[in-house]
């Protein structure tokens, strides 16, 4: 069943039975030939439709040949899913609203925040890099442009980061001109 993960009956009596149905965790969705494609955290596909749920990160980057519904995505690294289950998970643990994650060829992450692009680099030290976005999102939150966490180093006293500003977006309001 596709949104099953498993479930348990338990017996009331002879004319009464509890039910418990637990639900499989959608943690993506790729887009796939007009539809969006949404699936667990072991890859399989639960789902096929033309709604976009807001609360599920749309997965870029993975390579596949076809999809078929409620089977695996054939992707050519193994480890993906186990990957994009531990960053939506931490994604999830520290409240971050991100539309997109995409994989490079190298399998290094950047997520998709609003006008914020943030390169997270490999799976090194993830838990350490989402703590420190979580941090720094009330800053970034009204800006536009491309953040780098993928040299993080949780051993630096006072860790510095790069965030290069869309040219499209002022620093600050023109000031008023008198006439």
């Amino acid at each position: 069943i596709p949104f099953v993960a498993g479930y348990t009956v338990e017996f009331n009596g002879l004319k009464e039975a509890t039910v418990n149905v637990y639900e499989k965790k959608v943690v993506g969705y790729i887009d796939y030939m007009g539809s969006h494609m949404y699936f667990d955290k072991d890859g399989t596909v639960v789902e096929s439709s033309s709604q976009i749920r807001e609360d599920i990160p749309l997965i870029t980057g993975l390579h596949f040949d076809y999809i078929v519904l409620y089977k695996k995505l054939p992707v050519e690294n193994e480890t993906a899913f186990t990957e994009i289950l531990n960053l939506t998970k931490l994604i999830h643990k520290y409240e971050l609203s991100v539309a997109n994650i995409h994989f490079d060829s190298r399998f290094h992450a950047t997520l998709y925040m609003g006008g914020v692009r943030v390169r997270l680099g490999n799976k090194d030290s993830m838990e350490d890099k989402i703590a420190e976005l979580h941090g720094m999102m009330a800053v970034l939150a009204n800006d536009s442009g491309e953040l780098s966490l993928a040299d993080y180093d949780k051993t630096a006293m006072n860790p510095g980061y790069y965030f290069i500003r869309d040219e499209s977006i002022p620093l600050e309001a023109p000031p008023e001109t008198e006439a």
